[in-house]
């Protein structure tokens, strides 16, 4: 297994972007409009990366902030690259980013039945804090809102 690296993402991107997401039934699906706003509406609050291996387009993630809060927005990773460690490093980035921007906290919804990915957000520190009924469709499924407080003593560049 070779190494990857992380990125800012840019439009060039795009067709990978939605290749690795319409590919994972459980990462949220965006239009390719509200792909394309990442890159043409300068929006200085929305950070967007990809891990990549050889020009390879591996995974991606998606961050809004709004004040002193973060949320990850879509996360996901191609089918033939998981458990690789790309999500975590992806996760961990999106983290990094808001750190360095002294954010509280970050959080995010989960399918109640992705079962790796809240393993995965437990691992790296976050907690469930709640639930939304009926919040996904295609199919109908309960998210789970998971969060992580950020503090000055967790404060650090990766």
């Amino acid at each position: 297994m070779s190494e990857f690296s992380i990125r800012q993402s840019v439009p060039f991107d795009l067709p990978a972007i939605l290749q690795i997401e319409r590919a994972n039934e459980s990462a949220a699906h965006w239009s390719e409009d509200a792909y394309q706003r990442l890159w043409t509406d300068l929006d200085a609050h929305r950070v967007a990366f990809i891990a990549e291996r050889g020009g390879e387009v591996l995974g991606f993630i998606v961050g809004h902030q709004v004040a002193d809060e973060w949320e990850l927005e879509n996360v996901a990773v191609a089918l033939s690259a998981k458990r690789q460690g790309i999500g975590r490093d992806l996760v961990q980035r999106l983290v990094s980013i808001a750190e360095a921007a002294v954010g509280t906290r970050i959080f995010l919804e989960v399918r109640a039945s992705n079962l790796p990915a809240q393993h995965l957000y437990e691992v790296l520190g976050f907690e469930q804090v709640g639930s939304r009924r009926n919040y996904y469709s295609n199919p109908q499924e309960d998210a789970l809102l998971f969060e992580k407080k950020l503090t000055a003593i967790s404060m650090k560049i990766r």
